[in-house]
Parts: structure tokens; sequence; C-alpha cells
């Protein structure tokens, strides 16, 4: 699978330039949180496997990346996202052995058929009692979903710049840019609407009246 490396400093201009305040160490010339080095992510699979796909009025974020350690021990303690714009409900999708027990797989919402097995999945790689050894690598999906739309002005089949964070077992952070490709899904057919008028009470038949439709039945 080809690996495709983003330029983190880049993408957080172009957030930058969408509108939506970011810090950029290099801009400020304050060092990053974790050493540099200290880790090395790569998103991988290129635009055809990372996502943010709009259904039903929200999103779906789904981001392909690689952890590799470079320090003794690291554990991530949880991951977060960035974009142009502010998430005000965003969650990461729960691991499903956590709800119930089981091991099926991460459900993409809104998405029918769109699942990926547990062991393809980060989202319970953030756990500070996981850690990885100098060398010692995680690789797989981040699956995560927001109750809100892409904003208008991001046209479909646009890569939409993005960073993930990620927290180490110390509170420390490191920013690694991506790019998602936007996927607007069609809006469900509006149904018309209806009034009182359209389907009346029905109006009592007095005695003589009821008599005559009995004799029509017959």
């Amino acid at each position: 699978m080809k690996k495709e490396n983003y330029d983190s400093l880049a993408i957080a201009r172009r957030i930058c330039a969408a509108g939506r305040p970011i810090h950029i160490a290099e801009d400020e010339g304050v060092p990053a949180s974790l050493p540099a080095g200290s880790l090395i992510v790569r998103q991988t699979g290129g635009m055809m496997e990372s996502f943010a796909i709009e259904a039903q009025g929200g999103t779906s974020f789904i981001i392909s990346l690689a952890i590799t350690s470079k320090i003794p021990r690291f554990a991530i303690a949880r991951f977060g996202l960035e974009l142009p714009w502010t998430l005000d409900y965003f969650y990461w999708i729960e691991d499903p052995f956590q709800v119930d027990g089981t091991l099926r797989p991460y459900r993409v919402p809104n998405e029918k058929g769109l699942d990926f097995e547990r062991s393809r999945v980060l989202n319970h790689q953030a756990d500070i009692t996981r850690t990885l050894s100098r060398g010692h690598s995680r690789e797989g999906f981040l699956i995560g979903y927001a109750f809100e739309p892409v904003p208008e002005d991001f046209r479909t089949g646009m890569m939409l710049p993005a960073f993930v964070i990620i927290y180490d077992q110390f509170g420390a952070m490191l920013q690694t840019g991506v790019e998602l490709h936007l996927v607007r899904r069609p809006k469900p057919a509006s149904q018309p609407k209806t009034s009182l008028l359209d389907h009346p009470d029905p109006v009592p038949m007095v005695g003589s009246e009821r008599r005559r439709f009995a004799m029509a039945l017959c």
C-alpha cells in the first residue's frame, strides 16, 4: 500500500486561512509539546482511505494512520481532531468490546455496511496501559462522528485539511497534518407537507343516511 506524508505546517496554515485559529509552533517560535522525533505519524493509503462523509445531517470521519514510537516507552492517552471549523458535538466511536464485551466490528454511523474489524481500528489503542516500545507501531483507522454537517464552503470531492492530535500518558501532545476526501451523501427526499384538511374527520350519519348506506352495501 502506498504511503503518503503530508506537510503539517502547510495544512496548519490552510486551516488558519479558512478562518479557524490554530497554534502553529513554527510561526510563533514555541517548541512542540512532544520532543521532535519522538513519534513518526504517517497518513496511510492516501485520499482513498481517509474520508469525511456527510449524511443525514452528521459527518463521519475515517482516518488511516500509522504511529511509530521512537522513545523507550510511549502510550496514547487520547486522540483529538482539529478542522477548519469548530466541532461542537464530536466523539470517537466507542470500542464495541467496552460496550457489550463482544468483538464485533466498529460501525460507521449512517453508513450501512461500512464496518471495520476491531483489529483494524485505532480508537481503543488510546489506553495508557498499552505502551509502545522504541520502533514499535500501531496502524489502522480512527473513526469519529460529529452531530453536524460540513459547512457549505467546502465542496464535495475536495480534500479537507485537518489535524489529528495525539496525547501521551503525560499529557504532552503532537499534531500531525492529514487530508480527508469529502463525500456528501444525497439528502433524503422530503415528504410533502400535509394539513388537517387533507384528512378531515368523518361526519356522523343520521338514521336515514345510515340505512341507505347499509342498503348500498347489500
